[in-house]
């Protein structure tokens, strides 16, 4: 988005994807605080200014349908007819020497006049479809390798119960993959907002907190999520990136505060995960205190 990871994996000569990834996933494992270390890193690096500019070109040879053939020499030095050509009268011709003007040039010129044109605008190339049914497959293959995975350790559930572990995926896939498209920033941004919607509905979906919670923490904390709504939306119309990370910072606040304080609980009384060194982890579960603990 504001090319921090671009410049940290060109640093550090890692591809780019891998340094997005990991930015995702160090977001959402910090409960948003990966977001702010971001903001800090793109106040703070520099710009990179090892890209080409653009720099001056003084032509060998230019040609005018009024005039013909111009010398180098004669066509830099001449002065620019953009004042005549705006009132709609042809340029005069300068009273140096350098031009080479055929016969019939004029006639020509008037006969055949020449209508400026607007540029087109260059269209963002789009993704293939094949590419986008790899990465649509990829997704897929992701959330099944992951859920068959944590459901075994977590004692009570099944692999189809984490499925806004496919959410977070789409999210991150948002962020990760390049946007070919004008809104950039808007697309990236939104997708870390979608990988927090999946993280807040996991504990949710697995049965240790209700889908009471969700309606609890509206009402609890609405004006946190009334904050982050409108930074997002005035960031969008706005198309200001330092808006859209600060909506996105203020609604992982709110799904931190969702899950601390207005968790409602569950089907499952309490948390048993199996450890991969044969341990047994159990995490009981405790009803939390509504409202803001100050």
């Amino acid at each position: 988005m504001g090319g921090v990871c671009a410049g940290l994996a060109d640093y550090f000569d890692v591809d780019h994807i891998v340094v997005r990834i990991l930015a995702v996933l160090i977001t959402i494992v910090t409960l948003g605080l990966g977001a702010i270390a971001y903001v800090v890193l793109w106040v703070v690096l520099p710009r990179d200014t090892s890209r080409p500019t653009a720099f001056e070109v003084v032509p060998e040879l230019a040609e005018s349908l009024e005039y013909g053939v111009l010398d180098a020499q004669a066509a830099a030095s001449a002065p620019a007819p953009a004042r005549r050509a705006a009132s709609g009268t042809p340029p005069e011709p300068p009273s140096s020497g350098g031009f080479m003007q055929p016969a019939g040039a004029r006639a020509y010129a008037s006969a055949q006049v020449a209508q400026p044109q607007a540029a087109a605008r260059p269209r963002p190339d789009k993704t293939p479809l094949s590419v986008r049914i790899a990465i649509a497959a990829g997704m897929v293959v992701l959330f099944l390798l992951v859920s068959t995975t944590i459901a075994p350790a977590v004692h009570g559930t099944s692999w189809w119960n984490f499925w806004p572990v496919g959410i977070v995926i789409i999210g991150m896939a948002m962020v990760v993959v390049p946007y070919s498209g004008e809104r950039s920033a808007l697309w990236h941004t939104a997708g870390i907002i979608v990988a927090f919607v999946g993280a807040l509905l996991c504990p949710i979906a697995i049965g240790v907190y209700s889908i009471e919670t969700i309606p609890v923490a509206i009402v609890d904390f609405w004006s946190v999520l009334a904050v982050s709504l409108m930074l997002y939306i005035i960031g969008a119309v706005r198309d200001s990136m330092p808006l859209l990370i600060a909506g996105v910072i203020v609604f992982a606040l709110f799904c931190l505060l969702a899950v601390t304080y207005c968790g409602v609980p569950g089907d499952m009384a309490q948390l048993i995960v199996y450890m991969p060194n044969g341990h047994t982890l159990v995490l009981p579960y405790s009803q939390p205190t509504f409202g803001f603990p100050f």
